[in-house]
């Protein structure tokens, strides 16, 4: 007699394949976050199984990670790209422009508003500088 397969045990085969294909591919939840869309517990609600996804939902997952979502269903074996270096780069020159976009907008009055935007234009440098540096890498 062969075992059936529930929607429950399929759920925990995608969800480990989700985290096995991340995990590998150098990415924290936070990056899936970023480029799908979908929350962080949204996706790790995915990884525990205790989620089902839509096809939209895989598409954007496999899209994020580079791979198909075929492998992502486990209809393929993927073909995992470490993303790491690429994640913190693509974070610190987020940050950068961030902090930049906010010191320019301001308006400061004061000498405490100032010194804050004075800050926030040197986070803008230095995670700058963070970025080049990793992509020197």
């Amino acid at each position: 007699m062969s075992a059936r397969r529930t929607s429950a045990s399929v759920d925990c085969e995608f969800g480990r394949r989700l985290r096995r294909i991340r995990k590998a591919a150098g990415l924290p939840l936070e990056a899936l976050e970023w480029h799908t869309d979908l929350s962080r517990q949204y996706i790790h609600d995915l990884e525990c199984g205790r989620r089902n996804p839509s096809p939209e939902t895989v598409e954007a997952l496999a899209k994020a990670m580079l791979v198909s979502s075929a492998a992502l269903r486990g209809e393929e074996e993927p073909e995992v790209i470490d993303l790491s270096k690429h994640w913190k780069v693509a974070r610190k020159k987020a940050m950068a422009e961030a902090y930049e976009r906010i010191a320019l907008a301001a308006q400061p009055q004061t000498g405490g508003e100032r010194l804050a935007r004075k800050w926030m234009l040197g986070m803008s440098r230095k995670f700058a500088e963070e970025a080049a540096q990793i992509e020197a890498m």
